[in-house]
């Protein structure tokens, strides 16, 4: 899950040369109690553009804190996020604003790490 990448600081909106708005908004996840102990990483959707970076001091618009069951649960596809988030199992910190602004943006992620999910193993 981990990829060295430059991440996109905050939300934000632009206009394209077409006059069309780009939106951008960045995404931490961290994932407590796994095998290789704490992990956390941002994911930045900028432009069309998806960027996986896992430095530590890279600022998130918001983070989502779950531990590795649930974490495993969700990327399997077992549990939605919106029922981990009801049952308390994950927590969401940040600008949700940024997150609500930008909710088609995130799920149109989902798609791209289907091949990677289909390869993914869990201990």
């Amino acid at each position: 899950m981990r990829a060295a990448a430059a991440a996109h600081p905050r939300s934000s909106t632009s206009t394209s040369p077409s006059g069309a708005p780009e939106r951008a908004v960045s995404l931490r996840e961290t994932v407590t109690g796994t095998p290789f102990g704490d992990v956390s990483f941002v994911m930045s959707i900028d432009a069309g553009a998806i960027t996986i970076d896992d430095a530590s001091e890279t600022v998130a618009d918001v983070t989502f804190t779950q531990n590795y069951a649930t974490a495993v649960s969700l990327h399997k596809g077992d549990v939605t996020t919106q029922e981990v988030f009801f049952e308390g199992k994950v927590r969401v910190a940040g600008h949700l604003n940024a997150l609500l602004d930008n909710a088609d943006l995130v799920q149109g992620v989902a798609p791209v790490f289907a091949d990677v999910r289909s390869q993914t193993t869990y201990e």
